[in-house]
C-alpha cells in the first residue's frame, strides 16, 4: 500500500482513506468540545504532525523522494488537534463551573453542512457570541430562554465548555 495515490502504481492508494477520517474527527470535536483558546495546543499539534509525518515517511519512502510530504503536513493537522482536544476533554475529571446565560437569538444554516447555532449573552470568561449546539438543544430553546455553559479545566489544562440545558 501507499499513502500517496499515484497513477499506474500497482499498490493500493490509501491517501484519501487516510485523510477523510481526520477531517470528520475534527468536525465532531469542534462541535462537541468548545475550547476557550487553542493557543496552548499549537506547539503540541505541530509535534504530533511531525511525528505522524515521520511515521508516514517510514511507511512510504516515496513521500520524501517526491516531496509530497509537504502536502501531507497540513492534512495531518486535523488529526493532531483532534487527539489533543479529546485528550483534554475525555479524561477531564474537574468540577464544572456552571454559568447560566441567555439565548439572544438562534440560527440554523444548511447546505454543505448543517449548523445549529445559538447567540448567547456574555457568561463567565466569554463575551457575547455564537456557539454551535446539538439539534436537540437548538429545537428546545427559544430566544430569551436560559441555557448553561459548563466550563471545565481540561485534563491538559486547556479550559473547555459545552452548552446544555440548565439542570
Amino acid at each position: 500500500y501507499t499513502l500517496n495515490d499515484r497513477r499506474n502504481d500497482p499498490r493500493g492508494g490509501l491517501g484519501t482513506a487516510f485523510m477523510i477520517p481526520g477531517f470528520l474527527l475534527i468536525i465532531i470535536c469542534m462541535k462537541n468540545f468548545h475550547l476557550l483558546s487553542y493557543r496552548n495546543l499549537h506547539a503540541a499539534a505541530l509535534a504530533i504532525v511531525v511525528l505522524m509525518s515521520f511515521l508516514a515517511a517510514k511507511v512510504d519512502v516515496q513521500l520524501i523522494r517526491k516531496k509530497t510530504i509537504f502536502i501531507l503536513l497540513p492534512l495531518l493537522l486535523p488529526y493532531a488537534y483532534s487527539v489533543l482536544i479529546l485528550a483534554n476533554a475525555l479524561p477531564d475529571s474537574s468540577q464544572a463551573k456552571v454559568y447560566p446565560t441567555q439565548v439572544i437569538s438562534k440560527r440554523y444554516t444548511s447546505g454543505r453542512g448543517s449548523h445549529s447555532e445559538l447567540t448567547l449573552a456574555a457568561w463567565g470568561p466569554e463575551k457575547p457570541g455564537s456557539v454551535e449546539v446539538s439539534g436537540d438543544i437548538y429545537k428546545t430553546v427559544r430566544p430569551g430562554d436560559k441555557v448553561c455553559a459548563y466550563l471545565r479545566d481540561g485534563a491538559l489544562g486547556v479550559a473547555w465548555y459545552r452548552i446544555d440545558l440548565c439542570h
